[in-house]
């Protein structure tokens, strides 16, 4: 038999004073255990509804969205529209930060063939964010020069052999690139590409992209899919 005053006696590890989470399932846990949160959500969710008990929790203090969408869905939900706030994404400040040294370069480097426009896009590689049908355009513009950054290695070999299959000859892969050299790259754009795939993509409505505002930053031109979420 083993008794309590045997056992190894640990110290309770110290509770943080507060939390900011995007998982739900941590914030419950939190709010269980006496720890106030801050819960963000950036996406709609219909298939669980929010626990009255959690919810309605006073150490639930604040619950951020990006958009109205996202907000009405919570709502829906069972979540208290007095704990709902909307706020747009924050920009890194190094974007802010001017490097035309370093945007020529990239502009020597990817202008080839005698082309003079260098269209960019930077993020996520997939038919949501709207890459397949940025590779069309670029096979109707071939007069331009494309960059797309971002993805895995999988996902650029895959991408690359999709614009060899379509024939397209004016589009860089350039794959995963830090902050640092993101900046400049975004700078050298004459456009930067903001696409973002329709039809069965409901996520068009209510995402928020990090990247729009690294885009804005950059003082550089935008063309974007229509979306909402992207009006001020």
């Amino acid at each position: 038999m083993v008794t309590p005053n045997l056992l190894p006696q640990k110290p309770l590890p110290q509770l943080p004073a507060i939390v900011h989470t995007r998982d739900w399932n941590f914030a419950k846990a939190a709010v269980e255990h006496g720890v106030p949160v801050i819960y963000e959500q950036h996406y709609c969710d219909n298939t669980k509804k929010f626990e009255p008990r959690v919810v309605r929790n006073p150490l639930l203090q604040v619950v951020v969205t990006l958009s109205d969408i996202v907000r009405e869905n919570m709502i829906q939900r069972g979540m208290p529209k007095e704990k709902i706030i909307k706020l747009h994404s924050g920009v890194n400040q190094m974007f802010l930060i001017r490097k035309p040294e370093e945007a020529e370069e990239w502009r020597q480097k990817l202008l080839v063939e005698e082309r003079k426009h260098l269209v960019i896009y930077s993020g996520e590689l997939c038919y949501l964010k709207g890459i397949n049908m940025l590779i069309d355009v670029a096979k109707e513009l071939t007069q331009i020069q494309f960059a797309i950054a971002g993805g895995t290695q999988l996902l650029v070999k895959n991408y690359q052999k999709l614009a060899q299959q379509k024939q397209v000859k004016n589009v860089t892969f350039l794959g995963y690139l830090p902050q640092n050299q993101l900046t400049s790259l975004l700078q050298a754009a004459d456009i930067l590409a903001h696409p973002h795939g329709s039809g069965k993509w409901k996520t068009a409505r209510s995402t928020s992209p990090l990247k729009f505002f690294d885009y804005l930053a950059s003082g550089n031109p935008i063309v974007a899919t229509n979306n909402k979420q992207l009006d001020f």
